[in-house]
C-alpha cells in the first residue's frame, strides 16, 4: 500500500503537478503549474519546478506588502500599525 499525499489548508495546486506518494504539503502553500513535488513543502511556501524547489516565503511576501501587517499577525495581536487612539491625538496632553 503506497503512502497517502496530505496536502494542508488553503493549498493551491496549479496544473499538470505530479506529488510523490508519501508528501506532505504545508498549509498555504502553492505549487507552481508542471512542478514535481518529491519532498515535503513547509507551510507558507511557493514551491516550483522538477524537482520543487522552495522559491520564497509567501508569509514574508504578505508582510512586505502589508508593511508588517498579516492576517496571521492581526490575530496574534502583534499589529505593527498604529495605534487607531494614538493616531487621533496630536500628541499633546489636554
Amino acid at each position: 500500500m503506497e503512502k497517502p499525499v496530505v496536502i494542508g489548508n488553503n493549498v493551491w495546486i496549479a496544473a499538470h503537478c505530479f506529488i510523490v506518494p508519501g508528501v506532505t504539503i504545508g498549509d498555504h502553500a502553492v505549487i507552481g503549474a508542471d512542478s514535481v513535488v518529491p519532498k515535503d513543502i513547509p507551510p507558507w511556501s511557493m514551491a516550483v519546478g522538477n524537482p520543487a524547489k522552495v522559491i520564497r516565503s509567501r508569509l514574508a511576501l504578505a508582510e512586505e506588502a502589508s508593511g508588517g501587517v498579516t492576517a496571521r499577525s492581526k490575530h496574534r495581536g502583534q499589529s505593527q500599525g498604529t495605534d487607531p487612539e494614538v493616531a487621533a491625538s496630536d500628541g499633546k496632553d489636554s
